[in-house]
């Protein structure tokens, strides 16, 4: 059974809070990778690890099935503690590399939109420009537009045909004051690089400029970047999250390495697949190449389908780093197959017993069942197209709607 990340986490919390592996008088941190195995193991060799004094030994359930876990005790040495805490001329170094990295992506980012619909209002992020509220009348243009803060602060026109700082002679460097900028880190370890930006339109409850944070988080499944979420903390100061892979080449992005690394090793009581049955009968499927070695099918009048594999990704055979790698090459290939078939006019929505074919301007959000060229089950995976055209693939333990795959859809027409 495919191995969800979340829930690997999950368990990963579950088994070292279990097992009283808490923090010592020294500061260290240890790295745990979870390997949950697909297949039972020998009793006598589960035995022999839990009688020596190198394992724990743990039973619990996870998706319906008992697990014995073997968990590593490791001893608190000099080798596993931590590089000592930054100095101030350090911390200010990694600050002006943020400050640098930051400015980089918006120069690269201009004249690109990150689109947020939320319910009546839509946010859009200029990047290196401005930022906007507004709301799409039936015109299909805006009727209420409030500008949320910019980066010039010599342009005081609040509509769309406001001019970028670096169009503007006399306006400042937006990046020249370190004190709109932070590095943070959170307490689950999360790194991320805050810009606070200023210069949007009066509040009329405040009487103040509008403002608002752009939280730049890594996500290395995000070529492009993504808002997240957008949250009106107080009265028209506003919070942006924003994620790309593009950060995640940088170290201030990045969680403390650490210099240890230790298995836990979780077997099935029974073979999962034996125990789950989580297999179909790929024959009768009707066939459509998705990309290569990647197909959707269905069964017969059925408006639902399930993505074959006939590509061997591999999935099983590795562990850690190479297994995501894996996955990760799995997913990019559906994102990728969706937006050719999206481009080929072969995408079509089922949904209130009408179908509709799906443009490339569409936005859209369906979850599908996954199994590999043997029917065995791999996992669901969700794929979301938005309004700036960017493919999103990622596994999920929700389930799948039982009349079509579809959760949602908007055409461009409708907005016209």
């Amino acid at each position: 059974m495919f191995v969800e990340y979340k829930s690997v986490l999950l368990l990963s919390l579950l088994l070292l809070s279990s097992c009283g592996l808490g923090k010592s008088t020294r500061s260290y941190d240890k790295k745990y990778q979870i390997y949950r195995h697909l297949n039972k193991a020998n009793e006598t060799f589960i035995q022999n690890a839990c009688d020596t004094l190198s394992f724990k030994c743990y039973s619990l359930y996870v998706d319906q099935l008992e697990y014995h876990c073997l968990i590593p005790l490791v001893n608190d040495t000099l080798e596993t503690e931590k590089v000592e805490a930054k100095d101030a001329a350090q911390l200010e170094a990694e600050k002006d590399q943020a400050i640098e990295v930051i400015r980089n992506f918006n120069l690269e980012m201009r004249g690109k939109v990150a689109l947020k619909p939320a319910g009546y209002w839509y946010y859009a992020v200029r990047f290196d420009h401005d930022i906007h509220q507004y709301h799409v009348g039936a015109s299909g243009l805006p009727d209420y537009n409030y500008k949320l803060a910019a980066w010039s602060n010599n342009d005081p026109s609040i509509s769309f045909d406001s001019k970028p700082y670096y169009k503007e002679p006399e306006a400042e460097d937006p990046y020249a004051i370190k004190s709109n900028f932070e590095v943070i880190e959170t307490e689950d370890k999360t790194k991320y690089v805050s810009q606070r930006i200023s210069n949007g339109e009066t509040c009329d409850l405040t009487g103040l400029p509008r403002t608002t944070t752009i939280n730049y988080f890594c996500n290395v499944n995000l070529k492009s970047p993504l808002i997240v979420s957008v949250n009106e903390w107080r009265t028209c100061e506003y919070i942006i999250d924003l994620q790309s892979s593009y950060f995640c080449d940088y170290d201030m992005w990045m969680p403390p390495k650490t210099l240890m690394n230790h298995h836990i090793d979780c077997y099935p009581n029974t073979d999962t697949f034996e125990t789950l049955g989580e297999k179909i009968d790929i024959h009768g499927l009707v066939l459509d190449p998705l990309t290569e070695g990647v197909f959707l099918g269905r069964r017969g009048e059925s408006r639902r389908f399930v993505v074959l594999l006939t590509k061997d990704y591999n999935l099983w055979n590795v562990n850690g780093i190479d297994q995501d790698i894996q996955f990760e090459h799995l997913l990019s290939d559906i994102a990728s197959g969706f937006q050719k078939y999206t481009r080929n006019l072969k995408l079509s929505t089922y949904i209130d017993d009408i179908s509709t074919i799906v443009l490339l301007d569409d936005t859209f959000k369906l979850r599908f069942e996954t199994y590999d060229g043997s029917g065995s089950y791999i996992g669901n995976i969700m794929v979301e197209h938005d309004r700036n055209g960017y493919f999103v693939s990622y596994f999920t333990d929700e389930d799948i709607p039982e009349e079509s795959n579809w959760l949602e859809y908007e055409s461009i027409l409708m907005l016209q």
